[in-house]
């Protein structure tokens, strides 16, 4: 990622950008601007439709009161796409309780007519499948 890939980012005034392990779908980055961090993912070579879905569900969560990362902005770069987000620092780990009571939290959430699945396709790396309600 260089200079005139990065000016093309809705971002001003960046002062840092770190790379963030952990993941392996994407390329994942702290970016430090004057004012604030972001969380950057890039998909080398995918449609600018690659990240709907995340965008969605992260959409999701907020509508259900679940601290998740606020999206920014999404693109695309010279044939590359991305996703930013607020940068989130990891805080102290929840019990599985918490995590399974956030999961009825999310899942209690209105859906079409009741039934299960989401309105867009999974698509990550390797792995996609159709995710239409049923």
């Amino acid at each position: 990622m260089n200079e005139q890939w990065l000016e093309h980012l809705p971002l001003k005034d960046i002062k840092e950008i770190s790379p963030v392990s952990g993941g392996d779908v994407n390329e994942a980055y702290r970016v430090e601007t004057d004012t604030d961090t972001f969380f950057l993912l890039v998909q080398r070579g995918r449609k600018e439709s690659f990240y709907a879905a995340e965008i969605a569900g992260l959409n999701e969560f907020e509508r259900a009161g679940i601290t998740a990362p606020r999206v920014i902005a999404s693109g695309e770069v010279n044939g590359d796409v991305y996703l930013v987000m607020t940068y989130l620092e990891e805080g102290a780990s929840g019990s599985q309780r918490q995590l399974g009571q956030l999961v009825a939290q999310l899942h209690s959430q209105q859906q079409e007519e009741g039934k299960f699945g989401f309105s867009l396709p999974y698509e990550g790396g390797d792995i996609s499948f159709d995710n239409h309600w049923q």
